[in-house]
């Protein structure tokens, strides 16, 4: 790489990985909040970072064909939004994106930090899931999963067609402080209620494998679909115990019930969208990642004291809450140009 452009440094683990790529090239990295409240975190990196909602055309535009041209980027890491409380149109950024990315004089490379949520899971699917398993969602699943599963289903139809060596990588849920995974919500959600007879398998991965499959994967040349593990294998009951959570099995319909009433309270842990997790599981297997360019998880989590776990809803990388940020706020450089 002789420079990355990072279009997701709003994204845990955000500028960790922005600071773990400049190690080995410039990094140009984007994101919504004002450029006066990022400098801090930036000091004595070396990334430049850029105000801007890509989720706006002109900024898109103005962002690769202003900055990124002048810096000669020739590689683009793009996350989509993974916050099921914000506005989503995922998969139209995604497309233009590409496009656009297409028309560069200097862009050679696009990975697509995608999730492995996207894989159907239902009682006749497999326990350890490969990349030739289907991806769509439940018939009942919410607006912004069905959004990243067409995100994910965009980027797959650009590969082999494209000039750009294409790389979608389905990772496991990254479990760490700020992040937007299920599982994050639904320890949050006392007590923590499972289906009775049911103890389904997941796989958790940890921001440093996160950070580091990324890294591999921009390195590399390897093109197409892979999924990324996390070191964390265990059954739900273990994963609550870990974190000092009491667990609870009901029957699914009380189950069912009791969410869509802790729904009326407030955003909540959404069983309706993880329902087919919670009954059937499924883990994703790695062989591709490992074969392709090395990858393999090798950093456990690392626990929180049990009963001290951080709530999810905070956004460590902006240090704000995401439901209360300014996207594209006034004064960016880019609207400016836009």
């Amino acid at each position: 790489m002789t420079g990355v452009l990072v279009t997701c440094a709003s994204e845990p683990p955000g500028l960790e990985l922005c600071r773990a790529l400049a190690m080995r090239a410039p990094v140009i990295a984007c994101g919504p909040e004002p450029e006066q409240e990022m400098a801090p975190l930036l000091e004595e990196t070396g990334i430049r970072y850029l105000q801007a909602d890509l989720s706006h055309s002109r900024q898109r535009r103005a962002v690769l064909f202003g900055p990124a041209l002048e810096a000669g980027v020739d590689a683009v890491l793009h996350a989509p939004s993974f916050d099921p409380h914000r506005p989503h149109g995922n998969a139209d950024t995604l497309r233009e994106l590409i496009h656009l990315c297409e028309r560069h004089p200097t862009i050679r490379r696009f990975l697509y930090r995608g999730t492995a949520d996207v894989y159907r899971s239902g009682p006749g699917d497999p326990a350890v899931i490969d990349e030739e398993h289907p991806v769509e969602p439940d018939e009942e699943a919410p607006p912004w999963l069905r959004d990243l599963v067409e995100a994910d289903q965009a980027a797959c139809a650009h590969l082999g067609g494209s000039r750009l060596r294409i790389a979608v990588l389905r990772c496991a849920e990254l479990y760490a402080e700020g992040a937007h995974g299920q599982l994050r919500r639904w320890l949050d959600s006392q007590p923590c209620l499972r289906p009775l007879g049911f103890d389904p398998v997941v796989n958790l991965i940890g921001k440093d494998d996160l950070i580091r499959a990324v890294s591999l994967a921009l390195r590399s040349q390897a093109a197409g679909v892979f999924n990324i593990q996390g070191a964390d294998t265990l059954p739900l009951s273990q994963l609550a115990a870990k974190e000092g959570r009491s667990c609870l099995a009901l029957p699914d319909p009380v189950l069912s019930l009791a969410y869509r009433l802790r729904a009326l309270a407030g955003p909540s842990f959404d069983y309706r969208t993880n329902r087919p997790r919670f009954h059937f599981g499924g883990v994703v297997c790695g062989r591709a990642a490992l074969a392709a360019f090395g990858y393999q998880p090798r950093t456990p989590i690392r626990w929180a004291p049990q009963g001290l776990s951080p709530p999810p809803a905070v956004n460590t990388v902006a240090g704000k809450d995401p439901a209360r940020r300014a996207r594209g706020a006034p004064g960016s450089v880019l609207q400016a140009r836009a």
